[in-house]
């Protein structure tokens, strides 16, 4: 049986290609251009994996924190302050602790003299949750209770 072929424009005159061989110019092209983008895709996927290898973690930090009694209000309120942020509620400032990087420390000195109504301090079990939550998000929470 014969072979069925064709007149490939690309191949020297007289040349003959086999029909199932034979790519047109377009799909040639296509053939190219796919094989083109698969090797940038894997280049890509290369260098980001290695670039991302080489980004650091956020550096666990110190924290102070202080609660705060606000005299300017009836009846006063007390605000939690993390370093320069002041935060209303305790959920507020789990929302902000959960953020920060595993490892960081914060440090609660909040002194000998209390006022009676101090939120947490005067809660053992809102104290328990809040040094749990600080524990399962890796942060270690030092609460100096004498000042």
């Amino acid at each position: 049986m014969k072979r069925k072929t064709i007149k490939d424009p690309d191949m020297p005159i007289g040349k003959l290609t086999p029909i199932k061989d034979y790519l047109p110019p377009f799909e040639k092209l296509t053939k190219n251009l796919l094989l083109f983008c698969f090797l940038i895709i894997l280049l890509n996927v290369c260098l980001k994996t290695s670039y991302t290898e080489e980004i650091k973690k956020p550096e666990p930090q110190k924290w102070e924190l202080k609660l705060i009694y606000m005299l300017d209000e009836a009846p006063p309120k007390y605000i939690y302050l993390l370093g320069q942020t002041g935060f209303k509620s305790i959920e507020s400032l789990k929302k902000f602790i959960g953020s920060l990087p595993q490892g960081t420390t914060i440090e609660w000195n909040p002194g000998c003299e209390r006022m009676g109504d101090e939120p947490l301090l005067n809660d053992k079990k809102a104290m328990d949750d809040f040094k749990k939550y600080c524990e399962q998000h890796g942060i270690k929470l030092i609460l100096i209770p004498s000042g």
